[in-house]
């Protein structure tokens, strides 16, 4: 029997990160786990992080599950926190702007999740 995929729900908060996204997307998109979204919050960013996360968003458009465009910068922390609760995912993972995953992150991340929650 296949064990299901459940909806990961990939967190990201950004603000001024144009340097690093590019980088972070493609390591997104190379994900070998095919159920997860992107849900982001832009905290305000002045640069090009609006238009390097739109072109992705146009190109990717099953990844996104929201962009949040805030006219406010209100730092990380009450950045994540509105993005947790905005999820409706059961799985959550959180996301830098200037990180680079693995391929096999939410896949393996995943997998050990599922090895917890079977012990319980």
């Amino acid at each position: 029997m296949k064990r299901s995929t459940p909806l990961v729900q990939v967190l990201l908060s950004t603000w001024n990160g144009e340097q690093w996204l590019p980088d972070l997307l493609e390591s997104l998109a190379r994900q070998t786990y095919k159920n997860w979204q992107l849900l982001i919050r832009d905290d305000g960013s002045q640069d090009k992080t609006l238009k390097i996360l739109l072109e992705w968003q146009a190109k990717h458009p099953d990844s996104v599950s929201d962009l949040i465009m805030a006219n406010q910068c209100v730092g990380s922390k009450a950045s994540f926190s509105h993005l947790v609760k905005k999820s409706q995912s059961p799985y959550l993972m959180f996301c830098d702007q200037d990180d680079v995953w693995f391929p096999e992150k939410i896949e393996m991340q995943c997998e050990a999740l599922y090895a917890l929650e079977v012990k319980a």
